[in-house]
């Protein structure tokens, strides 16, 4: 019984010093991950944490969609007299859709003895905007639009811009809009006259619509106005 009671004791022991382990770790650590569209980048300062680290990140299902090589902190330095290590890790999710996923770094197993540290992010997904479709419809007053229909992602905050030209390529409109939510439909209404000096209404046929999103490049269409 004696033998069996300093068994459990030892067990609690070693449990109790893992857990003491990992909060000390969480409490030395600084950390940030951020995105620049599909382009991610992760950093994070960890005391007491200079030895070689892999790395590589999850999606919502514990499928391994990345990995990261074997590598030295970037940089090491003193403060107080602990020792930080500097780990970064540079990745593009430009292949893979918008959701929750986890940036998990370990040490290697001739390393033995940290624990596995894991980073939880939502990637947006890219940047865009991008035509749909466009139907007739009439406004509040009465008046017959043409409205165009426009899928947008990651959006929130940016300007939205569009230009529709006839087909001698004639500058007609304009618009420029802030995008208010990020990833819903966004459309606007065209009543099919060139400006508010034109003598007419413009032509029924196949027009241009160029448009794009702050911090990417411009993409055409073509669309019938048919009012």
């Amino acid at each position: 019984m004696d033998r069996a009671r300093k068994i459990i004791a030892l067990t609690l022991a070693a449990v109790f010093l893992v857990s003491i382990t990992v909060l000390a770790a969480v409490k030395g650590l600084s950390s940030k991950l951020t995105f620049n569209g599909t382009n991610g980048f992760a950093w994070f300062y960890w005391a007491n944490h200079t030895s070689q680290r892999g790395g590589y990140i999850q999606d919502s299902k514990n499928k391994t969609i990345l990995r990261f090589k074997v590598m030295n902190p970037q940089k090491i330095y003193k403060k107080n007299n602990t020792r930080y290590g500097y780990y970064t890790y540079r990745f593009n999710m430009s292949k893979f859709k918008p959701g929750k996923y986890k940036l998990i770094t370990y040490t290697p197993y001739y390393n033995w003895g940290e624990d596995y540290l894991t980073t939880t992010f939502t990637y947006p997904g890219a940047t865009f905007l991008k035509y749909h479709s466009t139907k007739v419809i009439r406004n509040n007053n009465g008046d017959l639009m043409q409205r165009l229909y426009f899928k947008r992602n990651n959006a929130r905050g940016k300007g939205l811009h569009f230009q529709i030209f006839n087909s001698k390529n004639q500058l007609l409109r304009t618009y420029n809009f802030k995008s208010g939510n990020s990833n819903q439909w966004f459309s606007f209404d065209w009543n099919g006259w060139a400006g508010k000096n034109a003598a007419r209404r413009s032509p029924r046929g196949v027009y241009t619509v160029k448009y794009w999103v702050d911090g990417r490049s411009p993409s055409t269409a073509k669309f019938r106005l048919a009012l």
